[in-house]
């Protein structure tokens, strides 16, 4: 993070389907660490891959989940360092029969950002 916080993301649950999300918090550049935070109800935070953060501070997490019938994809964001929490609306694909997962977020230009996903028939998508 810009004021040199490091944001440590992590899940707890038996499986995908299970997972809660949780953070802590270094400040001395991970010598030590907070206790554990829970993330709100419905964010899980980032999933597989590096959040993203935004030149305003804004920190985007691909997040996902895996229910036993559909896989659904979207952002967690937040601007506060972790404090309060937006989700995204879902990202669908069209003919997909279980969705995507695992979103990873890319710059392919200084303003254009793409988002690289795994798919159970495609193999992959990516989103711009």
């Amino acid at each position: 993070m810009p004021t040199g916080t490091i944001l440590l993301f992590y899940k707890a649950g038996s499986t995908p389907k299970e997972w809660s999300g949780l953070m802590k918090y270094s400040y001395d550049d991970g010598n030590s660490w907070t206790l554990a935070k829970d993330l709100p109800a419905g964010i899980i935070g980032p999933v597989k891959n590096r959040p993203i953060l935004l030149d305003d501070g804004t920190l985007l997490c691909g997040s996902s989940i895996e229910s036993w019938k559909r896989w659904g994809c979207f952002i967690d964001m937040t601007s506060d360092s972790g404090n309060s929490w937006e989700k995204s609306a879902p990202i669908n694909v069209d003919n997909q029969l279980f969705g995507i997962i695992q979103p990873a977020l890319v710059f392919s230009s200084p303003k254009k950002m793409r988002l690289l996903a795994r798919s159970h028939q495609i193999g992959f998508y990516m989103h711009s």
